[in-house]
């Protein structure tokens, strides 16, 4: 059988897929530079996701609009993605209750 296909409009805001029981890896590495270039707010809190975050590609260097990224209570492990150094845009930030073993980006600390 094949998988769904799902089209999603890259004029995309907010997404919000929390407390569905999805699983598997959340987000693809590829996810602002060619997919949902506009997103400001992922919310994937409370599903069964497994596996690490991965370091985003971005186009032309441009940091993605990111300014809410929720994926608190999921089974997330290894190390945040550095590029989260270049989120300056972003206002919330969700992740406990997973199982990082890296520290939060230094720069995330001195958001306004």
């Amino acid at each position: 059988s094949k998988e769904p296909v799902i089209v999603i409009s890259e004029k995309l805001r907010w997404l919000h897929l929390g407390y569905n029981q999805l699983t598997g890896m959340p987000l693809p590495s590829n996810l602002w530079s060619r997919r949902l270039p506009n997103l400001t707010h992922l919310y994937f809190h409370h599903n069964q996701f497994t596996g690490t975050l991965p370091e985003f590609e971005l186009s032309n260097q441009t940091i993605p609009p990111i300014q809410a990224l929720w994926l608190h209570e999921d089974n997330l492990t290894g190390c945040l993605p550095k590029s989260m150094n270049q989120w300056s845009d972003l206002e919330q930030l969700r992740l406990h209750k997973n199982q990082f073993n890296s520290t939060i980006p230094s720069r995330i600390w001195s958001l306004p």
